[in-house]
C-alpha cells in the first residue's frame, strides 16, 4: 500500500473513534482524536486535483 492511502485510512480511523468518544462522554479528548484525526486526512489528500474530482 501507498504511504498516502495509508495516512487517508488512518485519518477516518481516527475521526470514527473520535464519534465513540463523544458518546462514552470522553468530549475532550474525543475532540482533540477528531482534530488530529481530520489534519492527518487532510494531510494525506495534498496534492489532489480537485477540479477534476
Amino acid at each position: 500500500m501507498q504511504k498516502v492511502q495509508l495516512e487517508k485510512i488512518f485519518g477516518i480511523c481516527l475521526i470514527i473513534m473520535s464519534v465513540f468518544m463523544f458518546v462514552k462522554k470522553y468530549g475532550g479528548l474525543g475532540f482533540l482524536i477528531f482534530l488530529i484525526g481530520l489534519g492527518l486526512y487532510i494531510y494525506s489528500r495534498r496534492g489532489t486535483d480537485y477540479k477534476s474530482m
